[in-house]
């Protein structure tokens, strides 16, 4: 909810539905602490307005970078190696410190930490490393170890005497079922920089901050985004605020509040419901950046309306960045290479669907830009019936292609086998000289072309009005225009091939010429 400045002593009762722009002020008259105030609503609204024609909520104005980290995680004991309580308020101390593998001689700095306790199957206290070296002399059994093993003795190295030479214990636990369990793994955590963002209809400057996503699970899904936080901090909490004029007898004297912005880096499950103060700004899925902007949220506003719609008349829908297709089994059995167990608690395996996943790719859809960094993964339910269908015409999906008619001769083609072009029709149907009907010329010759397949179209089969589609490809003329093409002919051995085209307006046309390839 919005901060109130309607109220003592600020008595901020700022209106735009009041149409008021400008405080007039005048000689002999007081000035009112409100009308100072009021001056900066009237800048903020003018700016808003002019702000929400081109942005939208959770804009991105500058910086404000977004980064995935994957910190390393050891899980320790309540106790240390001399049996000495590990405290959970001292624990966070220890970031800066380094410790040291007794067993495996790796070496990590301590980057964050989270609390817990050893009768928590899951939060158990738990060191955020970066592994800084391994195994010095590749020695023991341990010689190739990427990590601090269970039940391993670290020692703290500090420049602070009272944590150098602390000791923790390493946790053993470990689940197969349930990654969250393990003692060692990695922890998932977002980073939103330093920037200025568009939130609550003004120009916040967003301090960088960073948030755990998940604690124990790197691949996990979810909204990232900042909440607002208003507040009125005067000289009593920021002493800075008191009167700098040294020399003057106003010197250190308090003055006026100010107004506070500032924000909260926060998350929320794909599936929760919104909030007015939660303003989603990434989006991820399985542990991967997804998005900028969730796709249930405008990428621009009017302005970017006016545009998008622009893009969307010229150009259609459009792919700038293809998406891969890879169809797998859902339910893993062990053996098929399966996307997902048959006990996975987010989605179990299914035997009657598959797992198509789309990979990253980007996309104009309705003139907006859609980009997506990493696969999303859709339910598809497989077939289980069957039904035989016989002697059904199945389209061919292609076009460029003449109608014909006067059809007769023996046309035994192969994909790519060439028919001449000619600028005579032959009638050879109507004439019943059929395939002895004699060739063209050289002078009534004006081109050639492959023949990709013949379907017949309309007519009774055998009369000349019966019509059939040649598709063409590589049309070559060698004299004259395609539309003085008025016959085909294809020549073999014992009975030729020949067709008339059947014009319009006088015309040969090849019929939707834009879809002259099978894909």
């Amino acid at each position: 909810m919005a901060l109130d400045l309607n109220v003592s002593p600020y008595y901020n009762d700022f209106d735009p539905n009041k149409q008021f722009e400008k405080v007039l002020f005048k000689p002999g008259v007081a000035v009112q602490a409100r009308e100072l105030t009021q001056l900066q609503s009237y800048l903020s609204n003018a700016i808003k307005n002019h702000a929400q024609f081109s942005l939208t909520e959770g804009t991105r104005v500058s910086g404000g970078e977004a980064t995935i980290l994957r910190k390393p995680y050891i899980k320790i004991n309540d106790v240390d190696a001399t049996s000495i309580t590990v405290v959970d308020s001292t624990l966070s101390t220890y970031v800066g410190d380094t410790v040291t593998g007794s067993v495996t001689g790796i070496t990590a700095k301590i980057l964050s930490t989270a609390t817990g306790n050893d009768g928590d199957a899951v939060n158990k206290k738990t060191l955020y490393l970066g592994y800084t070296g391994g195994n010095p002399t590749e020695a023991g059994s341990q010689a190739s170890s990427i990590h601090f093993i269970a039940n391993e003795t670290l020692t703290v190295t500090s420049t602070n005497p009272s944590r150098n030479g602390k000791t923790f214990v390493v946790d053993n636990s470990t689940s197969t079922s349930n990654v969250s369990q393990n003692y060692y793994g990695y922890g998932l955590f977002f980073v939103i920089s330093n920037g200025v963002f568009f939130l609550k209809s003004q120009f916040v400057t967003h301090l960088r901050q960073e948030i755990v996503l998940d604690k124990y699970n790197p691949i996990t899904s979810c909204y990232v985004g900042l909440k607002v936080r208003e507040s009125i901090v005067s000289s009593d909490d920021d002493t800075s605020l008191l009167d700098p004029a040294s020399g003057t007898f106003n010197f250190n004297a308090p003055g006026a509040d100010r107004y506070k912005v500032s924000t909260v880096i926060a998350k929320k499950t794909l599936i929760e419901a919104g909030d007015d103060e939660f303003i989603a700004t990434d989006k991820i899925v399985d542990g991967e950046y997804y998005q900028a902007r969730p796709a249930d949220v405008e990428a621009l506003s009017e302005l970017g309306k006016i545009l998008a719609r622009r893009t969307s008349e010229e150009s259609g829908d459009y792919v700038t960045k293809s998406f891969t297709i890879k169809v797998d089994e859902h339910l893993n059995t062990g053996e098929n290479l399966g996307r997902f167990a048959l006990d996975d608690s987010d989605r179990p395996g299914d035997p009657l669907k598959l797992a198509v996943a789309i990979g990253g790719g980007t996309a104009y859809v309705n003139g907006y830009r859609h980009s997506f960094g990493t696969s999303t993964v859709l339910d598809v339910n497989k077939s289980t019936a069957t039904r035989i269908t016989e002697g059904q015409t199945v389209n061919t999906a292609y076009g460029n292609y003449f109608v014909v008619d006067e059809f007769c001769g023996a046309w035994n083609l192969k994909d790519g086998d060439i028919i001449t072009l000619h600028n005579s029709a032959k009638d050879a149907v109507t004439n019943t000289t059929y395939g002895t009907t004699a060739a063209p010329i050289s002078s009534e010759v004006i081109g050639q072309a492959r023949v990709k397949h013949i379907v017949y179209d309309t007519g009774t089969i055998g009369t000349a009005a019966a019509q059939y589609r040649i598709y063409l490809y590589d049309i070559r003329i060698t004299k004259g225009e395609l539309k003085d093409v008025r016959g085909v002919y294809y020549s073999n051995s014992t009975d030729s091939g020949f067709a008339d085209v059947v014009l319009e307006g006088g015309n040969a046309v090849v019929k939707e010429s834009a879809q002259n390839r099978l894909v």
